[in-house]
């Protein structure tokens, strides 16, 4: 199950969201068409909630990246001291 969530969160992730630049040209849309305003409003909001989700995966990708960084670098310094001792322990038998 976690696996499948894993798998989905990466295709999600690695998918691209659509280049959002022609949000600029909403302007000159409610120019030309007055009676779509409300419509556009909405657009606008869901555009500005896609860039705030956008950002909050990337800063919670950087947090994961870093607490990995943090586990594998104490992982190892573990795995030196075992392996050390396990030296120790050899040569005094």
């Amino acid at each position: 199950m976690k696996m499948m969530i894993l798998k989905d969160f990466a295709q999600i992730w690695n998918s691209k969201i659509p280049d959002l630049s022609f949000v600029q040209n909403v302007q000159l849309i409610r120019l030309k068409h007055a009676s779509c305003k409300k419509n556009l409003k909405r657009f606008g909001q869901i555009i500005g909630f896609i860039s705030k989700t956008k950002d909050n995966l990337l800063n919670l990708t950087n947090s994961l990246n870093g607490f990995y960084a943090q586990v594998k670098y104490k992982v190892k310094e573990k795995l030196k001291k075992i392996l050390n001792d396990k030296q120790i322990i050899e040569k005094n038998i």
